[in-house]
């Protein structure tokens, strides 16, 4: 699917200082304002008015005149410029042959005339004439102007534009970097021209798939045009068009259409609707809503720029052809394929006649159609057109470009229904390493929410990876092999890089500047391998002053090369010892070209070699979400019959935990002791350890669970900081207001530069189930950190308490600040967690939701009450120059806790947040991960206080005391409560995370 881009393509001046003769005071003043009506798009005028003017110099000075050669070049650029080529061409044509006769072929309005002439035929489609015209006015401005002359450089972006519309980027590219070189050396910073190769580089790298490489040229070009012509020029709707064009390819579909709009209506303004810029907004709008899932919107844009354009031009032209083909893809998602398949055979037979059977949009067109050949069951039309496409694109934009991917995902459902599942294999094979070097790639451009957005346009496509695997495991056992290095890839892809971003901003400056020099060193790379190999120029050197600074960072920053590189499924397996097993759970949506509702659970199971990773289906989500909703996640007696033998009777068939996620994988089990498990969806608000099995046997019991973000961990480790061997512990706390206490606590933490402020989350309301909207006091904690806090002391680890008011989130904050953050966290307090309520935020000084509840960020909507947290919960603000008390997990994420081994949260639903694709959960253990802790223990549902406390101080004293391994500590902690005759729910809602 394609979009269109708006390309500038300069208004050249009138007159040069080489005229022979001068014209008449009324004749300079006409066309002059005629070109100033042409400058801001008042087409219908300007003509009116050359049209006047020339007949004037007619009568004045005769057709054989440099005077009626000018009136001809305003009247060919105003048809340009209106979208009128075929009057364009007339008028262009003559002025080029009279200029040529009067002043010479060397003369540079000759060379000016050219110049439009060749810019007005790329336009019309007629890319033929375009190039021999645009070569020969680009050697004649290069040698009779000079290579610095602004001809020259005019010259050389038309061509660089016909060559980017022809396909041929790497030419294009060629072209206009040496236009901005020059430009860059011998003009000044404000120039146009800089705006102008900004913005169409821009465009380059859009149109060929290097979206990564197209945002800092686009926002350069904007702030020029800002600041040359204002906010309200067409030229900036321009630029917020290509913006738009950006944030629509890289999922960031919000402010996609806030650019889209803006730029419909500054056109609307200054143009109307009848012109090829309205054409081009309302072909981007149907496209974005057809993102969107608003069909209706979308045929209705579409048809809107078909009707535009054909009345404009009258004829074919490519930009048609892509409207036409985007109004078949709405069609055809809307189900109606007989519509859909007359207007792809139209696209099709338009770019043929246009563009030619090389260039890439036509390989787009035929592999549209061979996906709805798919869709309508004809597999060897579909698999034909698809080859075709492949090769086109392989020949056109080389090996890697985003559309060969997809189009092989779509070679891979083909073969799968007409039953050849070791092709479709083989396709989806080389999709999804192709599809991981391009999100790996872009990691070194993108920031953190700009990644998430980049990350989510894979999700579809590892669905149906997943799908194809699913139908076809039992003669393609193989396919488990390719999703699990799919599983190691994308599971917790962008938790991996927000850690070692956090690693390099926790270090010193110079590594930060580090990373940056090297990720300019990776995008000048990244550009000269898009280069033909003879073109390619300073790659070695590149290359060795890349490995060099990573080098660097690896000795500055521990685990920098160990975060960054990826693992396969044999490398996790070299890591299993004999009686072990790793399991990466999956959640799928079905989707062989057509997604449905219907969710499903998978498990990857990998056991020592030689074993291939075996694939066990597991259940629907809707079984699952059944017993969840019958058993609940919050009231005490249905969490007891989750994890109570026999709840609701064993009966042969009825499902349970361990019927649908369990069983199915008992027998690849046999002989495991240790098993390494990631969980997905569902599973996360999970403790699998405390599910029984048909005897009554808890999980735990007879396995020894380690529960990770992904078993990539057992390659790659957690990298530590240096511990330091001390505890502190929140507890006891005061959640009401006292200021004077609040105050004093405050003065006496040590001298601060800066703490973050949330003064600017408005509180305006509270959440009414919350004891009526404030946070109790928890005598339990006070007493849980008291005995935590002398048993830590009494075995030699040093141990700070803080309690009632000063147990301050500015006292949190100075966490990790001068010194390492301690080798112990403990927070007994409570926690919050809201779900997304799928409604849009208030604006600032409405009354209802609060912030932190109607947030659309999750690390919002989930974090910790601290000392005074009570009065901005009810609305009101904090004391001046202090923390309001709510911890937030967004702010613990900026935090720096590497030096941490445990951080144990002894809070109601710490556990819990938004669930992410592949993710996992959005919330205070992330934050945590982020921050740098290494190992997590976490509640998944509202715990009682006194029962909470006692299995805390068994858990200190079998860890510390009694000097057992950290998770048998806990486990043997949770027996302790299961043996006093404590139900389920007062032990099995905490789960140790590494």
């Amino acid at each position: 699917m394609k979009k269109l881009l708006f390309v500038w393509l300069l208004l050249l001046p009138l007159f040069s200082a080489a005229q022979e003769t001068e014209p008449s005071p009324e004749v300079s003043r006409s066309l002059a304002a005629g070109d100033s009506l042409l400058g801001i798009g008042n087409f219908e005028e300007a003509l009116a008015l050359a049209q006047a003017t020339k007949q004037k110099v007619l009568e004045q000075a005769g057709k054989n005149s440099a005077l009626y050669a000018d009136c001809l070049y305003l009247l060919g650029r105003i048809g340009k410029e209106s979208g009128d080529y075929g009057p364009a061409e007339q008028y262009l044509k003559e002025a080029a042959s009279l200029r040529k006769d009067l002043l010479g072929e060397e003369h540079e309005e000759y060379i000016q005339a050219l110049l439009i002439l060749g810019a007005n035929y790329t336009d019309m489609g007629h890319y033929k004439e375009a190039e021999p015209i645009l070569e020969n006015a680009v050697a004649l401005a290069k040698r009779t102007l000079g290579p610095t002359h602004y001809r020259y450089i005019r010259g050389l972006i038309f061509q660089g534009i016909l060559y980017e519309t022809l396909g041929q980027y790497e030419k294009s590219e060629r072209i206009q970097l040496d236009a901005l070189s020059i430009v860059e050396t011998h003009y000044s910073e404000d120039h146009e021209f800089f705006a102008i190769l900004n913005n169409n580089l821009g465009i380059l790298y859009a149109q060929a798939g290097r979206y990564l490489e197209c945002e800092p040229y686009f926002l350069r070009s904007n702030t020029l045009v800002k600041e040359l012509y204002g906010e309200n020029h067409i030229q900036f709707a321009g630029n917020l068009f290509n913006l738009g064009f950006l944030y629509d390819n890289t999922g960031r579909y919000a402010k996609a259409e806030a650019c889209y709009l803006q730029s419909k209506s500054i056109v609307e303004n200054n143009l109307g609707r009848e012109n090829f810029y309205y054409a081009g907004v309302a072909n981007n709008l149907g496209l974005l809503y057809y993102h969107t899932n608003q069909l209706e919107d979308a045929e209705h844009y579409f048809r809107e720029s078909i009707q535009v354009r054909s009345q404009l031009l009258g004829g074919p032209d490519p930009n048609t052809a892509t409207t036409l083909n985007n109004l078949a893809l709405a069609f055809e998602k809307d189900g109606r394929y007989e519509e859909a398949l007359a207007e792809h055979r139209r696209a099709l037979s338009m770019r043929e006649e246009l563009l030619g059977k090389n260039h890439p949009d036509y390989a787009q067109s035929l592999s549209n159609l061979g996906n709805l050949s798919l869709k309508m069951g004809q597999y060897t039309e579909a698999e034909a057109r698809y080859e075709q496409a492949d090769s086109i694109w392989r020949e056109s934009l080389g090996g890697e470009h985003p559309h060969i991917a997809v189009n092989l995902i779509s070679q891979g459902i083909c073969l799968s229904k007409a039953g050849r599942p070791d092709a479709a294999e083989a396709a989806l094979t080389q999709a999804s390493s192709m599809q991981r070097r391009q999100l790996e790639k872009a990691t070194r451009y993108l920031s953190e929410s700009e990644l998430e957005a980049y990350i989510s346009t894979f999700h579809t496509y590892q669905d149906i990876v997943q799908t194809i695997a699913a139908d076809n495991i039992d003669t393609r056992p193989s396919l488990a092999a390719l999703c699990y290095d799919n599983n190691l890839f994308y599971k917790g892809f962008l938790l991996n890089e927000a850690q070692r971003m956090r690693r390099l901003v926790n270090r010193t400056p110079a590594a930060r500047e580090t990373f940056e020099l090297l990720s300019s060193y990776h995008r000048r790379l990244a550009q000269e391998y898009t280069q033909p190999l003879g073109d390619r120029q300073g790659t070695n050197e590149l290359e060795s002053q890349i490995n060099e600074l990573e080098r660097t960072l690896a000795q500055a920053v521990g685990g920098f090369e160990d975060a960054a590189r990826q693992v396969n499924w044999q490398e996790v397996q070299r890591q299993l010892p004999p009686d072990a097993a790793a399991i990466e759970f999956l959640r799928y949506r079905q989707n062989e070209g057509l997604p449905n509702d219907s969710i499903y659970y998978a498990a990857l199971l990998l056991r020592p070699a030689p074993a291939l990773p075996q694939w066990i289906p597991l259940c629907e989500e809707k079984q699952l979400d059944a017993l969840l909703q019958a058993g609940g996640v919050e009231r005490q007696a249905d969490i007891n019959g989750l994890y109570v033998p026999g709840w609701g009777g064993a009966a042969p068939g009825k499902a349970t935990l361990y019927r649908l996620l369990w069983a199915p994988m008992e027998e690849a089990l046999d002989g495991a002791q240790a098993v390494y498990f990631s969980p997905a969806g569902r599973l996360h608000r999970l403790n699998l350890g405390a599910i029984p099995d048909e005897e009554g046997r808890m999980l735990a019991e007879q396995y020894r669970l380690v529960r990770l973000n992904s078993t990539r961990q057992l390659v790659v480790p957690h990298a530590q900081d240096s511990v330091s061997a001390r505890a502190l512990l929140f507890g006891g706390i005061r959640y009401d207001m006292d200021s004077t206490a609040l105050a004093e606590a405050f003065a006496a933490l040590p001298a601060q530069k800066s703490i973050a402020s949330r003064g600017e989350l408005s509180f305006e309301s509270i959440d009414s189930t919350l004891r009526g909207g404030s946070w109790a006091y928890l005598p339990g904690t006070a007493q849980e950190v008291a005995a935590l806090a002398k048993i830590l002391e009494s075995n030699g680890i040093p141990a700070e308490a803080r309690m009632e008011y000063a147990a301050t989130e500015a006292a949190f904050k100075q966490i990790g600040r001068g010194q390492p953050s301690p080798h112990i966290l403990h927070l007994a307090t409570h926690g919050y967690f809201f779900p997304d309520s799928g409604l849009p935020p208030e604006p600032a000084g409405g009354g209802g939701r609060s912030a932190f509840i109607a947030s659309d960020h999750p690390m919002i909507r989930s974090g910790l009450i601290l000392a005074g947290g009570n009065h901005a919960w009810q609305g009101k603000g904090p004391l001046p120059g202090q923390e309001d008390g709510i911890l937030t997990a967004y702010e613990i994420s900026r935090m720096n806790l590497s030096g941490t081994e445990l951080v144990v949260l002894s809070a109601c639903e710490t556990g819990l947040g938004d669930i992410v694709a592949n993710e996992g959960v959005y919330g205070l253990q992330r934050a945590f991960r982020i921050a740098g802790a290494r190992y997590l223990l976490l509640s998944l549902w509202k715990v009682p206080d006194r029962q909470t406390t006692q299995l805390m101080e068994v858990f200190y004293k079998k860890w510390v005391e009694d000097k057992m391994p950290l998770r048998d500590a806990f486990l043997a902690a949770q027996r302790h409560l299961r043996d006093e005759g404590w139900p389920p729910y007062y032990w099995a809602g905490f789960v140790l995370l590494e």
